[in-house]
């Protein structure tokens, strides 16, 4: 069973009731539960800083017997299910994102305006070949990126825009940096060992 909050209690009720006849008690019922429900709180979360090209989770609480509607005027929609929205930002900006409830104890809008910051590419360079046991630099510096970090395989190779390297075969590093706002972007490079 449905019902509407009352006092402001949502949330699981369950009942057992008996009967008292001229000061004589009666068995108790069976218990009895009801689901008591509100009007849809359409408060919309996420985790900022937003960037081009993220992936971002968006939401609001969870409504049992709930129909949620989402809008917006920018973005790309990658998933929703009910209370939540996955969506991609291709380009900086603000983007409103909306969403309506409906369930039996009313109805509501919800808004937020979301900052898209850009992320600033970073660059790796040209992909290089090199002799068996010979020292190659790689190096990424770039305009508008403040840290760096080196990926070689599973493991971190470098926290500096720039990396000396001495492969033993062909590998390929990958870079990421971020902006002053917290964006980032990747860039790959691949040193060809030849023997």
């Amino acid at each position: 069973m449905l019902f509407r909050s009352l006092d402001g209690f949502v949330g699981d009720l369950c009942l057992r009731v008996r009967e008292v006849n001229f000061g004589c008690a009666g068995p108790w019922s069976d218990t009895v539960c009801v689901d008591v429900l509100d009007e849809p709180d359409l408060t919309i979360s996420y985790d900022a800083p937003v960037c081009t090209g993220d992936t971002v989770l968006f939401q609001v609480d969870f409504f049992p017997e709930t129909f949620y509607s989402w809008t917006n005027d920018g973005g790309r929609i990658v998933d929703t299910a009910n209370n939540v929205i996955r969506m991609v930002f291709d380009s900086a900006g603000t983007y409103e994102l909306g969403i309506f409830g409906l369930n039996i104890c009313g109805s509501g809008n919800g808004t937020r305006l979301v900052d898209v910051l850009p992320s600033t590419p970073v660059n790796a360079g040209n992909d290089k070949t090199i002799c068996v046991g010979a020292e190659v630099n790689l190096n990424a510096v770039t305009a508008g990126i403040f840290t760096y970090t080196w990926f070689a395989g599973d493991t971190i190779a470098d926290m500096d825009a720039s990396l000396d390297v001495i492969p033993d075969s062909t590998e390929t590093f990958v870079v990421l940096g971020l902006n002053a706002d917290g964006c980032p972007d990747l860039d790959s490079v691949t040193i060809f060992v030849q023997y």
